[in-house]
This record gives C-alpha cells, structure tokens and sequence, in this order.
C-alpha cells in the first residue's frame, strides 16, 4: 500500500506501508469525549473501522498529485478522481501501483 499526505503541500503519494492488522472497529467512535465520537455508532454495530499499518519506506520526495494527474497510466484511477483523496484507502490496480514505483524511482532524477 502507498501512504499519502492529504493535507500537506504539496498532496501526494510519500511512501510504502503493508496492512499489519484487518479491519476492527475504531474505539475512539464510542467515546463522547472524543473528536471522533459518533453518537450513531454502538459496539454491536460500529460504523468506523481501522487498520494497523506498518512503515515500509518513505519515497526520496512526495510524488506531488498535480505530477500523478499527468502519469497516463493513473487516468483511470480512484486516487485521481474528484473526492476519492479524502478516502482513508483507495484500491489501485497492478498497472497504477507500478505506475506510481516508476515515478518514485525517478524523482531523484528530476
């Protein structure tokens, strides 16, 4: 999986990481005193989930997405589509994962 910075200048593509835990559901949303409280949310019926990841490699420079919107191999993409960056995870096909490792072993280059 490739991590991404959303709310950092410039957005983009900064690294690898693996899922290290499935899907269980995120505590936080059952704590009122939490920002991330739902008050719809209860134990037998959660409505977030999260993931445990583990830091595989961060990218020599963010692959900026301004530069991913250029990468033809990417047009069909979630990651590229309106909205989709606000997803915690986004699917990518083989064609788009490589896509992106071929751009990351070139920034040094640029």
């Amino acid at each position: 999986m490739f991590f991404y910075h959303s709310s950092a200048k410039p957005s983009g593509v900064a690294g690898i990481m693996t899922v290290s835990k499935a899907g269980y559901p995120d505590p936080t949303q059952f704590h009122p005193e939490h920002r991330h409280y739902d008050p719809i949310a209860t134990e037998d019926e959660p409505r977030w989930y999260m993931v445990d990841v583990t830091f595989e490699q961060a990218f020599i420079e963010v692959l900026p997405l301004l530069e991913l919107k250029f990468l033809p191999a990417l047009e069909d993409s979630l990651l590229l589509r309106k909205g989709c960056q606000q997803l915690t995870v986004i699917p990518l096909e083989p064609k788009h994962w490589h896509a992106i490792i071929e751009m990351s072993d070139h920034m040094d280059l640029l």
